[in-house]
């Protein structure tokens, strides 16, 4: 299907699934949960860099429009859990907001919340995630809820359920081999299966806050033996899921490695190699995307990043991740995209990065 009509049928599918959403009873969020912990932080906006996306530069300045704060609820009444979003119902009755991205709930399994539920659970800590089986959603959202978990004090007799797709993510089952999770039971609901439970807990952890990122990094790097590196030049392969490849790789490998950088693609590491190795990176380069993740290991450290963007798209995330670890930072823009706008091709400009590098290379060194 050629990409103009893939977008309409796009359009299409999502007013029809709408429909649905609007059409179905649900129950109101208040009548249904209690907060039990609710923290909300002063906030300062930031500014916007230069040489950002467009689309990065928009996402910033809608974040620093809205309020920044951390909650976790519990239900008052048995629910049952849907397996995409982790979304609520009680009764048959959709409870909408109940997912960590309540702009995005849509389509949920409605008619299998009818019916008998596939596994009944006393009581849930609920880790589901749209985005759960992408590297930076999992660091960035799902063990963020964690922290906000351990931040209210609950139980340690509560089991963390999370979804299939997530759960069967390489770094996830890696980080449950490094004990990430600690004492508490990891419980995995099926793509299809919907899962009461007596008292759901549903964690919102804020965005970016240090505190929070801190907490995260250290339940990886705790189980590692700490020690400083080489500074690294995240490269994306030729098959990377969502292209965002440079047409002149080579070069720009080539004058990393002059530098002193050292270039890898962090997707071939393992999560305890990516670990070990960004720790002890004084300084990082690469494309915007899930690699720069890697990125809060060195918290608590000093840190630089330049990240490499598509003039076509992008976010803020690793910017907001590097202010509140207090790490330089520096953006800059790739040239000539070729192809759609997510996983276009570009070129990196030689000769800025050339000037971008040495003076990193000699910041790392000092």
């Amino acid at each position: 299907m050629s990409y103009p009509l893939r977008a309409r049928y796009h359009q299409a599918r999502k007013a029809f699934q709408g429909t649905i959403d609007t059409c179905w009873p649900s129950a109101q969020f208040n009548d249904c949960l209690t907060s039990i912990y609710h923290k909300l932080f002063d906030k300062e906006s930031l500014p916007v860099p230069e040489n950002m996306s467009t689309e990065a530069r928009l996402w910033l300045e809608n974040w620093n429009d809205q309020p920044e704060q951390e909650s976790l609820y519990e239900t008052n009444a048995p629910c049952t859990v849907d397996p995409k979003f982790g979304l609520l119902f009680n009764k048959g009755k959709v409870i909408w907001g109940t997912s960590d991205k309540p702009d995005r709930e849509r389509n949920p399994r409605f008619f299998n919340h009818l019916g008998r539920s596939t596994q009944k659970l006393p009581s849930a800590i609920l880790l589901h995630h749209l985005h759960g089986d992408n590297y930076f959603h999992f660091i960035n959202r799902i063990m963020s809820k964690l922290y906000v978990v351990e931040i209210a004090g609950l139980n340690k007799e509560v089991p963390l359920l999370i979804n299939q797709k997530a759960a069967e993510t390489p770094f996830f089952r890696q980080a449950q081999d490094l004990g990430v999770f600690e004492d508490r039971q990891v419980i995995v609901q099926g793509n299809k299966a919907v899962i009461e439970v007596g008292k759901a807990f549903v964690p919102c952890p804020a965005d970016y806050q240090r505190h929070t990122i801190e907490w995260v990094a250290k339940q990886f790097t705790n189980k590692i033996a700490p020690k400083q590196g080489a500074p690294v030049f995240a490269l994306r392969q030729g098959n990377a899921a969502n292209g965002r490849v440079y047409r002149n790789q080579d070069e720009v490998s080539q004058l990393a490695k002059k530098f002193g950088f050292k270039v890898l693609d962090p997707g071939t590491l393992s999560l305890k190699e990516q670990i070990e190795t960004f720790f002890g990176a004084p300084a990082v380069v690469g494309a915007h995307g899930a690699a720069l993740t890697n990125i809060v290991y060195r918290a608590e450290q000093k840190g630089h990043l330049l990240e490499l963007f598509s003039p076509s798209m992008g976010s803020p995330h690793y910017y907001m991740i590097s202010k509140a670890l207090g790490f330089h930072y520096e953006a800059a823009l790739t040239k000539d995209p070729i192809g759609r706008a997510f996983t276009a091709s570009t070129i990196v400009d030689i000769n800025d990065l050339q000037e971008r590098l040495e003076r990193i290379a000699d910041a790392a060194i000092s």
